[in-house]
């Protein structure tokens, strides 16, 4: 158990855990398969956009010779009434880690619904700067809680080389131009792995698909045949 799993765990006792969504008080009888998070909650949930509109969406921001995904497949959706926003803004800056690899178990289904079944879970990165401050990385908690279920590996393929602004505010163009060149391959012990690899890049959230796209070209030049994204949540 990490630091920020024990704040967190320390906060639930001194102060009645609430529903993440609703805000209501949680008891043995609402509990779900994600902590935190009333049953109800989860079941009122709005759920992401099929796979052919996420990928419409992603065309409307990515010349098609510049998109390098080959599908994008999210849970739930972002915008609007009863979106998953406070689940998301609890495990990147909440340090809820647990809810992070539950949400990673729940997301795990995702998989059989891939064309070609990956070879490789790849998280992406966030900068060392970062990690430092938050103490984890949202994205590999993800992909870990994936790993649990199916057992795929794991494999820090990418690592960020700039310390980027967050995306959260930027307009479309602004995001492309501040993930553009920031990420690179790792030094894996064995770089032949990724040669001919399907990779499924995972992160928390997919709002234009800048992120990964960038990360889904690095891999792609590293050697990878195919890659495509799960994320537990896509902007609608």
């Amino acid at each position: 158990m990490g630091l920020a799993d024990v704040l967190v765990a320390v906060t639930d006792v001194l102060f009645p855990d609430h529903c993440l969504v609703t805000g209501q008080p949680l008891t043995t009888t609402t509990t779900s398969p994600l902590p935190h998070v009333s049953q109800e909650a989860l079941d009122a949930l709005l759920l992401a956009p099929r796979p052919v509109e996420l990928l419409l969406t992603l065309q409307r921001h990515h010349a098609a010779d510049e998109l390098f995904m080959s599908t994008v497949r999210a849970l739930y959706a972002v915008g609007g009434t009863g979106d998953c926003s406070s689940i998301i803004y609890a495990i990147k800056y909440g340090g809820r880690t647990a809810l992070a690899r539950s949400c990673g178990q729940w997301m795990a289904p995702l998989i059989a619904e891939l064309p070609r079944t990956p070879t490789m879970l790849v998280p992406v990165p966030i900068h060392p700067a970062r990690r430092r401050e938050r103490g984890y990385n949202q994205a590999e908690e993800l992909a870990h809680g994936i790993a649990a279920v199916t057992g795929i590996p794991v494999m820090a393929a990418i690592r960020r080389t700039v310390h980027t602004s967050s995306q959260t505010t930027l307009a479309d163009e602004q995001r492309q131009q501040n993930v553009r060149s920031v990420f690179a391959l790792t030094e894996l012990p064995d770089p032949s792995i990724l040669q001919g690899a399907v990779c499924a890049l995972i992160d928390d959230v997919c709002t234009t698909g800048a992120t990964l796209n960038a990360c889904a070209e690095v891999l792609l030049q590293g050697g990878a045949a195919r890659v495509d994204a799960l994320t537990f949540g896509a902007t609608v």
